[in-house]
């Protein structure tokens, strides 16, 4: 995938906001107007506006409507790999037991999907086919998450932990039901309960996760 170097990217007016609150701002309108929208019928405008700021800061800042979804895609890489890091931390050198690791693991990403629930739905405007978006997401977002969980996924099913499966599908199985019901509060909000993404909800998803994945102890 192609991409501007900075040093050649044309410069927009300046922002009243600080320079990193801009950026800031803009990189969480992206994710929610890409995560409602798909890429190309994502707006530049509307993006700017969600941000608060003026829309000749997206080429200031990010170059060009690739350029800025791009660097959503590395904000959500860095967060992910900044929340496994902090769980490898807690982790190391505790000997913990498979069925250990693995809830753990179901309880961080779950913690780190209800901070950012737009997450599902920007993966799924891209997932559907094949090119270098999708491509760009599953190196940076996917692949690292995968293959640190593909291990502990082996070791569950060996030990019986996890029913026998083919280890691929269970994560994609896994991922998607933490992640989709946090992306539809809008659907799941008119059957009653807990409000999708409300703390007693996420508890809720996170025993329900944990309940159909994992065998009984």
């Amino acid at each position: 995938m192609n991409q501007t170097p900075l040093s050649k990217r044309q410069r927009g007016r300046p922002s009243l906001k600080k320079p990193v609150m801009a950026r800031e701002a803009l990189l969480r309108s992206a994710l929610t107007v890409f995560s409602q929208k798909g890429f190309d019928a994502a707006s530049v405008r509307e993006i700017a506006a969600g941000g608060g700021v003026d829309s000749a800061l997206i080429r200031h800042h990010f170059g060009s409507k690739l350029e800025l979804w791009q660097a959503v895609v590395d904000f959500l890489a860095d967060k992910s790999q900044r929340r496994r890091d902090q769980l490898v931390a807690t982790v190391t050198d505790k000997h913990l037991e498979t069925r250990e690791l693995l809830t753990l693991f179901i309880e961080s990403f779950l913690e780190g999907s209800a901070e950012v629930p737009e997450m599902g739905m920007f993966i799924s405007h891209e997932a559907t086919s094949d090119g270098e978006r999708i491509a760009y997401i599953v190196e940076r977002l996917i692949r690292p998450l995968y293959n640190e969980l593909l291990p502990i996924v082996k070791a569950g099913i060996a030990e019986g932990v996890l029913a026998a499966q083919n280890p691929k599908l269970f994560f994609f199985m896994l991922v998607h039901a933490v992640a989709m019901p946090l992306a539809f509060p809008g659907l799941l909000n008119l059957f009653g309960g807990a409000k999708v993404g409300s703390p007693t909800f996420n508890r809720q998803l996170k025993e329900a996760v944990k309940g159909t994945f994992l065998t009984p102890a």
